[in-house]
């Protein structure tokens, strides 16, 4: 039976780097760009 990886996420520090370097590098499809932005969380300096 074939089996795939359809769907990933991941966090990363730098955004830009992080595209740049999964589709161009490693050929990755990138096919949906989502900002999310939660306002009620205070973040942590993990981010």
């Amino acid at each position: 039976m074939k089996q795939n990886i359809v769907h990933i996420a991941l966090v990363v520090k730098d955004y830009d780097e992080a595209i740049d370097f999964y589709v161009n590098k490693l050929n990755f499809e990138l096919i949906e760009e989502k900002i999310l932005i939660n306002l009620n969380k205070i973040s942590d300096g993990l981010l």
